[in-house]
Formats: C-alpha cells, sequence, structure tokens
C-alpha cells in the first residue's frame, strides 16, 4: 500500500466481484478508508472512516490517518472483532512514515512509537471479557454503602476478565493506584466551572482508555443512572445500559421520621419525578439488587411492554481474606454496627438489638456481657426514643 500503488489498491477494492459490504468495526471497511486516504481522496477517506467508527470522523486528512493508525494498533484486544491488524497485519513506511514494515501480532502493547505511551490501566486493553464503564460518585465509600457496592461490583467483574473502566466525579492518585491493583481503570469525570460536578459524569470522558468503547454502561438507581442513561444515548449508542436499582422509596421514606417535609411526597417523587421507573424500563435490563426488588420490579415494569425482564442480583460474601485475627481480652464483647442511626428502623438498628437481646438471652451466664456500639450516629441525633426502644429490644426479645 505504498504511494506508488494506492490507485491500484483503491481500484482492486473497487471493482472486486462481491463488492465491500462497509460496515462499523470492520477490517475491510478500515482498509478502504486507509485506502482512500492514501490515494488522496479525503471526502471518501472521511466517509468510510465515519462508517467504521460509527461516529463523526475528523476532516483533516492528517486526523483522519492518525485515527485509524490508532484503530491499527489497538482493536487487536477486541474479541471476534475483524480488526483492522487482522485485515492488514502489515504496515510499510509510506503508512507510518518509519524506515521499516511494521507488522502488529493478535496481542500485546502497542507497537507504533506514538501509541507507546502507558494508558491508565494497560490490562483493560489485553482483558479478553466484554468493556464495561461503571458510572459512581467515588472510589472510596465517603458517602454511603452505593460506593462499596459500585466498587466490589467492579472488582467482581474485572475479576472475570472484563474490561472495567469506572468513572468517578474526582479520581485522586491513591484511589487509581487502588483500582489498578484490582484491573480497573479509574478516571475522573470532564469537569465544567460553574457546573455542578455530578453533571459531569454524563459528559464523554476526556480520559478513557486508548480504544475503550464500551459494551456496557452500568448506572446505579437516581444517583448514577441518569448520567449513564445520557453516556449512552448520546456518547456510546452501541452500548447496552444496566440499569441497578437498590432500594424502593415508597417502602423506605415512611422509615425516616427526621425528615419535616411528607414521606408520602417524597417517595412518588423519588419513584416517578426522579425517573427511576423512566431509567429503568428505557435500559437493557434492570438489575434488582435483591428478591424483593426483584420482585418489585417484575411487578411494575410488567405495565411496560417495551421493557425487558429485571435481574435479580445478589450481592454474596466476597470480602477479600485477611490473617486471622484473636479477638482482644477483657470484657464485655464488643458487637460493631455501621449505618445512619438517626433511620433507625430502615437501617436495622432495631433489629441489631432485638437479635442481640435474643442472643444475650440464651447464651451460656458464664461468658463476658454483650455491648452493642453503634457507628453512625449524629450528635444532634441520639433521640431518647429511639435508645429507649434498642434497650427494651435488649432486655426484653
Amino acid at each position: 500500500m505504498g504511494d506508488d500503488n494506492a490507485a491500484e489498491a483503491q481500484r482492486a477494492l473497487a471493482s472486486s466481484p462481491q463488492g465491500l459490504w462497509h460496515n462499523p468495526r470492520n477490517g475491510a471497511t478500515w482498509l478502504a478508508a486507509l485506502v482512500a486516504l492514501r490515494n488522496g481522496d479525503l471526502p471518501d477517506a472521511a466517509r468510510l472512516a465515519e462508517i467504521y467508527l460509527d461516529s463523526p470522523a475528523p476532516s483533516t486528512a492528517i486526523a483522519i490517518e492518525a485515527v485509524l493508525l490508532r484503530e491499527w494498533d489497538h482493536r487487536v484486544a477486541t474479541i471476534g472483532e475483524a480488526n483492522p491488524a487482522l485485515m492488514a497485519p502489515i504496515l510499510p513506511p509510506s503508512v507510518t512514515g518509519l524506515q521499516q514494515n511494521v507488522r502488529r501480532p493478535q496481542h500485546g502493547p502497542p507497537v507504533l512509537p506514538q501509541h507507546q505511551t502507558r494508558p491508565a490501566n494497560p490490562s483493560v486493553m489485553r482483558r479478553a471479557g466484554p468493556r464495561i464503564l461503571a458510572v459512581g460518585t467515588e472510589w472510596r465509600s465517603g458517602q454511603g454503602g452505593l460506593s462499596t457496592f459500585n466498587r466490589q461490583l467492579c472488582g467482581a467483574l474485572a475479576a472475570a476478565e472484563a474490561h472495567v473502566v469506572c468513572l468517578s466525579i474526582r479520581a485522586d492518585e491513591h484511589d487509581v493506584a487502588d483500582a489498578e491493583r484490582r484491573n480497573i481503570a479509574l478516571i475522573a469525570a470532564t469537569r465544567t466551572p460553574g457546573v455542578p460536578d455530578a453533571q459531569a459524569l454524563a459528559r464523554r470522558p476526556a480520559s478513557l482508555p486508548p480504544g475503550f468503547e464500551p459494551d456496557l454502561i452500568i448506572g446505579h438507581g437516581r444517583v448514577t443512572g441518569p448520567a449513564a442513561k445520557i453516556l449512552a444515548e448520546d456518547h456510546f449508542p452501541r452500548a447496552r445500559r444496566l440499569h441497578f436499582v437498590h432500594m424502593a422509596p415508597d417502602e423506605i421514606e415512611w422509615h425516616k421520621l427526621d425528615r419535616n417535609d411528607d414521606a408520602g411526597a417524597r417517595a412518588e417523587e423519588r419513584t416517578e419525578l426522579e425517573l427511576e421507573l423512566e431509567l429503568g424500563r428505557s435500559a437493557h435490563r434492570v438489575v434488582a439488587v435483591g428478591p424483593r426488588l426483584y420482585a418489585r420490579y417484575q411487578r411494575d415494569l410488567s405495565a411496560y411492554p417495551e421493557a425487558a425482564a429485571p435481574l435479580q442480583f445478589n450481592p454474596g460474601f466476597d470480602l477479600e481474606a485477611s490473617a486471622p485475627r484473636s479477638p482482644p481480652p477483657g470484657a464485655p464483647w464488643a458487637i460493631l454496627m455501621i449505618g445512619r442511626a438517626e433511620d433507625e428502623r430502615l437501617k436495622g438498628v432495631d433489629l441489631a438489638g432485638s437479635s442481640l437481646g435474643r442472643v444475650a438471652r440464651r447464651r451460656n451466664a458464664t461468658l463476658p456481657a454483650l455491648e452493642l456500639r453503634i457507628r453512625g450516629a449524629k450528635p444532634e441525633g441520639s433521640r431518647p426514643s429511639m435508645w429507649w426502644n434498642l434497650l427494651l429490644g435488649l432486655r426484653w426479645a
């Protein structure tokens, strides 16, 4: 495909007995675009590059060539695809500008010098499974259990050989390093001055690993579900969106007794006006966490013929193994519970007190006493009524 035979190559492609079926992400389409570019046919090269990329192509010859070379050097990680290097494994100096031919095997890191800078997470580009973009607000769990859920989910998917990229509002070096240890690429959202941080999640990420286009996009409830929907519709239309649901507002809002507004209105707003159902019915699949939510969304989504049946997701006990630990000496034995204590019934503080009371009544009287410690009570939220109910649970359960 040197400059001296580009025209001949283009004539050969045009006169192919079967013709060329130009499809997105097809190596033959990539080759046709490169041949048109080398032959000086910029309009046809741009048209073919746009078909191959399945998205708008650059308008200049230099930019189109850069995009095509990057695709040749990176798409080998995509299993089951007639990638460019499979169609044209050797590029001549007239294409690359180097002194000798360059061969691209169907494995390993990039071979062109301009692509050999270290990506955010090289292992992402070498993994064989689907490419997954998970949308979260943070990596470490500073604002609640949803962050923990998303982090553990990303880790489990990466362990199953998926290419996992987690999008977060911020990503400092410690979080990025922690994610890399789990074979996950953690990237920060593209933020705009004056725009709320949460809205940055809906922008196309500027720091995706080279060549990464998601097959699946994961959003969580009304927290990151809207951003995942925008990403799928506006930036990655070929990706399928999974909408994870973690709560039923019309069940839990009644237990939030510290709120001053109407619980019924709040539940309705979070169920409908916040578009939890709308996010679910327009997704490829709803993934309900636990059997109770699964049953609820089986019922609710059945009213929409276009909505697929939900999936049930049951989290397991997947904590990392740690060294054996001996409990400290002395008494009483301390039992730690973590959760927002102002929502005592919602977070199960009353169940903890009742359960511990049953244990205390049934265990051997010679054993040390038990002490329940709750981390999560606000300084101004230690209502006497809550702790009195808890004490009653310990005493009478």
